[in-house]
């Protein structure tokens, strides 16, 4: 037997990155607006601690149409800056503009030998009905499962950074993979399985 049991593997160690964004709204008297922090969305998603222990870095709080350029750089900068010490990373983000960052992040970040997964809802984290709570927890479940590279993990599809699109602003199934399937999906009970093969790291930063 070696140093660790393979029925009962380490956990992973991930970090949040929150940035705001509709998973993190609440209403207030100017309507929704971005107010919890990361800690208060992992406190809604205990299954978690069931296969991943969490760290969280507040980053911003932004609804995501007001991100900027320089604002994804700070998403990569705190990655970066956190590489040696986590598993994987989990980004928190609003969906508008959510394909976009995935995308900058996937170049920015492709030589990065450790999972980054972006994630949002469509509905706040505990409205009713709300894709927050599975969101969150199949894009850790991903950060968790190891393949290098930046995906974004949405109604239980996995999607290249640099494939993500946003189609409907609606519903809750709106986001696509232009021009190539999905890299696979994660279950209702929790399973990632990947059907598309993940690219390997770059060999230098870009």
């Amino acid at each position: 037997m070696g140093l660790f049991d393979k029925k009962n593997p380490p956990m992973k160690k991930l970090l949040l990155i929150a940035t705001g964004g509709t998973i993190a709204c609440r209403e207030t008297e100017n309507g929704l607006s971005p107010a919890l922090s990361g800690a208060e969305l992992l406190d809604c998603v205990p299954k978690l601690s069931e296969f991943c222990t969490m760290d969280v870095r507040d980053l911003m709080q932004l609804d995501s149409t007001d991100m900027t350029a320089d604002d994804r750089l700070r998403i990569a900068h705190a990655v970066r800056q956190n590489a040696e010490r986590y598993d994987g990373f989990v980004i928190a983000h609003g969906t508008d503009t959510l394909a976009y960052t995935a995308a900058l992040l996937y170049h920015l970040l492709a030589d990065l030998v450790k999972p980054v997964v972006l994630t949002g809802s469509m509905l706040p984290m505990g409205a009713p009905d709300s894709d927050a709570p599975r969101n969150l927890l199949d894009a850790c479940r991903v950060a968790a499962d190891g393949h290098a590279g930046v995906v974004a993990v949405l109604c239980g599809k996995i999607l290249a950074g640099n494939r993500t699109v946003k189609f409907h602003s609606t519903q809750i199934d709106a986001f696509l993979s232009a021009g190539m399937p999905p890299l696979g999906t994660v279950g209702t009970d929790g399973r990632v399985r990947w059907d598309v093969p993940v690219a390997p790291p770059a060999q230098s930063a870009p």
